[in-house]
């Protein structure tokens, strides 16, 4: 069995893990079906909510795995393996608390393109000045 705690050497979550697949394919499916659902309570049009709520699954997905991934390159193998119920902890007290408050979901988003975006920029950023010198 292959251990959690090994990730590829840019920090990236292994995408092409047949297991991480089907739960990523999973949760766009049903971040889909919750906010069409939630639409359609509201007696609103329910398709949009498809298209949305899909985005946003893949959004938080690719967002967060990207840090996890991060995170994880730098911790021992037991702090490593609690990484996803501290991550799991922090999506349902998100999830508690848009449900209590609505529009904390729409901060919850900002919060991810945030960081997607912080971490696009520093990634660029990176090797930027750095130069062979002879």
């Amino acid at each position: 069995m292959r251990s959690r705690s090994a990730a590829p050497s840019g920090g990236e979550p292994p995408l092409r893990d047949p297991v991480t697949l089907v739960l990523s394919a999973l949760a766009v499916a049903l971040g889909a079906l919750l906010f069409a659902g939630s639409l359609a309570a509201a007696d609103a049009d329910a398709w949009p909510g498809l298209l949305a709520g899909a985005a946003c699954a893949l959004l938080g997905f690719v967002a967060v795995g990207g840090l996890i991934g991060r995170v994880r390159r730098r911790l021992d193998a037991s702090a490593a393996g609690l990484l996803p119920v501290w991550a799991d902890a922090v999506a349902l007290a998100l999830a508690a608390v848009a449900v209590l408050f609505p529009p904390a979901a729409l901060l919850g988003v900002a919060a991810l393109v945030y960081l997607l975006m912080s971490t696009r920029r520093a990634g660029a950023q990176k090797y930027e000045g750095l130069r062979i010198l002879r």
